[in-house]
């Protein structure tokens, strides 16, 4: 990540017309126009996506099932060689579950960065339902907006040449302790008239824990009664 954003941009810069005028709502109309515009967007209201993955920590590899319902619904399944993972947040409540056991409650740090995992899913047309809580700030030639909810915190940073989001570092503290995600996105590809990246990069703590690359999405579901209960 520090080497995504410390990149030289000055080609960049100098190649892109600025952003419409307005501190937060002309940037993310820019950038609903650049994803596709508002009607494509929607569609990424529901969806369902499927991942080939790579553990970096472990080098071992897996499947990532990934359920959404915009803003406030998310379920996503890993699949390892030898157990599962899933986890679920709904509503501001979680849980998580192990090779298809009991389901237990998530609290505290553990069910912040479920939240965080879901926030940064967030497409512009989502952000700009929360654009009066939203702040814009500038790091290394990027628009970075930023989203708090309570004790959580997301960053988007905005490509100012492509509008779209480059990277998303989500933050939160434990005990005082500064926690800090990071997800760089790549390959952006239109499915269904609307840029979805291909490849996430995810860090934590700056230790590069898994690379995703998509194999599937479907826009637009209805999903099954009981997915995000």
């Amino acid at each position: 990540m520090k080497k995504l954003l410390l990149l030289p941009l000055l080609i960049l810069l100098f190649a892109a017309p600025a952003f419409s005028a307005g501190p937060v709502d002309g940037i993310l109309d820019d950038m609903i126009a650049a994803y596709g515009g508002a009607d494509n967007l929607k569609k990424l209201n529901s969806y369902v996506s499927l991942w080939d993955m790579k553990v970096q920590v472990r080098n071992e590899t897996g499947t990532a099932r990934v359920s959404v319902a915009q803003p406030g619904s998310l379920r996503v399944k890993l699949t390892y060689p030898t157990k599962t993972e899933s986890r679920v947040v709904n509503a501001g409540a979680g849980y998580k579950q192990y090779d298809g056991g009991e389901k237990k409650p998530a609290h505290g740090p553990q069910l912040y960065a479920m939240k965080l995992q879901l926030m940064r899913l967030y497409s512009p047309l989502v952000l700009k339902s929360f654009s009066e809580k939203i702040t814009v700030s500038d790091s290394n030639g990027y628009k970075v907006l930023s989203l708090t909810d309570g004790n959580i915190s997301s960053h988007y940073f905005v490509n100012p040449k492509t509008r779209l989001i480059d990277a998303v570092i989500g933050k939160l503290a434990i005990a005082g302790r500064p926690m800090e995600f990071v997800t760089e996105y790549h390959d952006y590809k239109k499915i269904d008239g609307v840029f979805v990246h291909h490849m996430e990069n995810k860090f934590a703590q700056g230790m590069n824990t898994a690379k995703l690359y998509l194999k599937e999405l479907k826009s637009g579901v209805s999903h099954p009664a009981g997915t995000f209960k």
